[in-house]
């Protein structure tokens, strides 16, 4: 399983586009299908900063669920949804901390009479993202990717992410601190986050209202 890097608008822009004039890059980038991402899990990650091997996948917490949303930009700078999938991932040799079932909500029990097979899980997701998706995107992608990643490796299914852009959206034109996605829904896009269920939702309307405001920015 190869390592992967992630990219800011700044540092994409200029490392692998620096050939192209910003109307390009603009172009290259939005015409383009972009999946993001989010996971829940039993914890978090011990070893966040590093790669993911069969060695030491003891320091990644496991997936509970995982929701992907497919969207590409429009001509009138709105975005459309693609396909929208979220599962709950059936436990196996795992068990949900007490403490995350009160922050995610998915309980053992629940997750046992409502849970999907991790493998078919993965084989869907790794179908979706070779149809045609350049970009995967988050907010916080390292623990997101790293938390799939881990499950594609511990259940021998190989994706090479050094294929796609890596967007986080921790890193775009607001300037709202802390970045946690309550605040940035408050004072960015205006709206009460209070629904966890929507969680994807925010992100995707995050990326393009940040990229469209990157846009006009660059274009005065």
């Amino acid at each position: 399983m190869n390592d992967f890097n992630f990219y800011s608008y700044e540092f994409f822009f200029y490392k692998k586009l620096f050939y192209l004039n910003i109307n390009t890059h603009i172009k290259y980038i939005m015409t383009k299908k972009i999946c993001f991402i989010h996971t829940e899990t039993t914890g978090l990650h011990e070893l966040i900063n590093n790669k993911v091997y069969k060695k030491n996948l003891f320091g990644f917490a496991r997936m509970v669920s995982i929701t992907w949303m497919i969207a590409e930009r429009t001509k009138n700078e709105e975005y459309k949804i693609l396909k929208k999938e979220k599962y709950i991932v059936k436990p196996r040799c795992l068990i949900i901390p007490d403490d995350c079932v009160k922050f995610h909500g998915i309980s053992q029990d629940i997750a046992n009479k409502k849970g999907t097979e991790i493998e078919t899980i993965l084989d869907k997701f790794i179908v979706d993202i070779k149809n045609d998706v350049s970009i995967i995107s988050s907010h916080g992608l390292e623990f997101h990717l790293k938390t799939i990643q881990a499950e594609l490796v511990r259940y021998n299914k190989p994706v090479d992410f050094n294929k796609f852009i890596l967007i986080d959206t921790n890193h775009f034109e607001h300037k709202v601190n802390p970045s946690t996605l309550i605040n940035i829904s408050r004072e960015y896009l205006k709206k009460e986050y209070n629904d966890k269920s929507k969680t994807i939702d925010i992100i995707c309307e995050l990326f393009f209202k940040s990229y469209n405001d990157y846009e006009l920015k660059i274009k005065k």
